[in-house]
């Protein structure tokens, strides 16, 4: 309701402005026109010179007729611009009302993008104090409290904390990412990078028997190292999470052309095709997962991916089929900046 008011003000301004511009030019096209028919009728007039009483004059017949002509051609001349203004009136409502709306419309989605990630946070964050409160008001209305009991609950607090201490740190992430805060970008090996993200997703392979492939081809790219460092950890991570027991991830790196190659292949339970287009979006894993329960996170860090995607003039897309696994590749210029 707020835009649509906005968007008819805009209209407004766009049309004055067109009528004023319109106007103006109309009043100078209408005194240049005039002026023009003057001149002629006075030349048309000379040529109808009688003698009388030892002077040159125009019959004053043919001088009223040239008269009648003249406010003729001067009504016929202001109609036509009046006309014409009216259309242009008509024309600039239209087309102001229609660029109002284009102006407005990324302002809009912003604004209704940024409603929707601080109803997720929110939802994010009122799940674990709801918990902390509740598991806290029933330890302290214990009469017969023990020494285990707040124990047990004091661990699970922590649980609770650190869960919300993990979104704060992915917001944060995100934030930084989103701003395009890439300002040590430097030549650097990628396959350093993917190395160490390989280091900090080893401990949940492990647990789940999940066997790296990896073919790395030495890389030198401009990038921020902390930055794709985490982009690759958060592709790993994923592959991980979602890759059944007992199955291999694929991770290759390589050139071509004038872009690096990152690509994640997993024998997971892959996306369905109707979920592709949004798994970038923040929140998303989150939104669909709330009644599954099933992996932990938040769905931010795919988002973050792409935020550092973005950053270094890169892309990252993905293609899935439904327990066949997913691979998501990614391509960055070799000097981004």
């Amino acid at each position: 309701m707020i835009f649509q008011s906005v968007r008819i003000k805009l209209t407004i301004w766009y049309v004055i402005i067109t009528l004023v511009v319109s106007g103006f030019f109309s009043a100078l096209l209408y005194r240049g026109i005039i002026g023009e028919i003057q001149t002629g009728i006075s030349r048309a007039e000379n040529r109808f010179l009688v003698m009388r009483n030892g002077n040159l004059i125009v019959s004053p017949d043919i001088h009223q007729q040239f008269v009648e002509d003249f406010q003729l051609a001067r009504k016929r001349v202001l109609v036509a611009l009046l006309s014409t203004n009216g259309l242009i009136l008509v024309l600039a409502s239209g087309a102001g009302y229609f660029l109002a709306g284009k102006t407005l419309q990324p302002i809009e989605e912003a604004m209704e993008d940024q409603k929707r990630f601080v109803a997720d946070a929110s939802h994010e964050l009122k799940t674990p104090l709801t918990t902390l409160r509740t598991e806290i008001e029933v330890t302290l209305r214990d009469k017969h409290l023990t020494k285990s009991t707040v124990v047990k609950t004091l661990k699970s607090n922590l649980e609770e904390l650190t869960r919300i201490q993990s979104l704060a740190n992915y917001l944060l992430t995100l934030n930084k990412f989103e701003r395009n805060d890439m300002s040590t970008k430097r030549k650097y090996d990628v396959t350093k990078c993917v190395k160490e993200a390989l280091k900090r997703v080893d401990k949940n392979a492990k647990e789940k028997t999940i066997v790296f492939s990896v073919n790395l081809e030495k890389v030198e790219a401009i990038i921020n190292a902390d930055a794709i460092t985490e982009l690759a950890t958060i592709l790993l991570d994923n592959a991980v999470k979602y890759s059944d027991e007992n199955t291999e991830v694929k991770i290759t790196l390589k050139k071509q052309g004038d872009n690096v190659i990152l690509r994640v292949q997993d024998h997971g339970i892959g996306i369905k095709r109707t979920e592709l287009p949004y798994i970038f979006n923040r929140f998303y894993r989150a939104d669909s997962s709330r009644s599954k329960g099933t992996v932990n996170g938040f769905g931010l860090g795919l988002s973050i991916a792409k935020s550092i995607a973005d950053a270094h003039a890169g892309t990252i897309s993905a293609e899935s089929e439904t327990l066949k696994g997913s691979t998501f590749t990614v391509i960055l210029p070799l000097s981004s900046q």
